[in-house]
């Protein structure tokens, strides 16, 4: 009886094995799909990233800032001898 059960045990443990082997095989491609998509989208932050900071720097230039003080906001420059107190609020 066991000599007749063999060859069907080694065809199901070689169907087995091929079957995982293909499962492998697929998750390796899935992942490599998943990969490149993160990598495109880390890419497309970076860029959004770069343009925000330029953007930010663009905002908060000295001479900008400046501009909008003096000509929109109607604010006078600090003179020379000026001193600014500031109340304490500690208690």
């Amino acid at each position: 009886m066991k000599n007749t059960l063999a060859p069907f045990f080694s065809i199901f443990i070689l169907v087995m094995i091929a079957v995982v082997s293909l499962f492998l095989k697929m998750e390796v491609v899935r992942q490599g799909y998943e990969l490149v998509s993160i990598a495109h989208a880390q890419k497309t932050a970076a860029h959004e990233n770069s343009g925000l900071e330029l953007h930010y720097a663009k905002l908060t230039r000295p001479q900008r800032l400046d501009f909008i003080a003096t000509q929109r906001l109607a604010l006078n420059r600090a003179q020379k001898n000026q001193v600014v107190l500031m109340a304490s609020v500690a208690q």
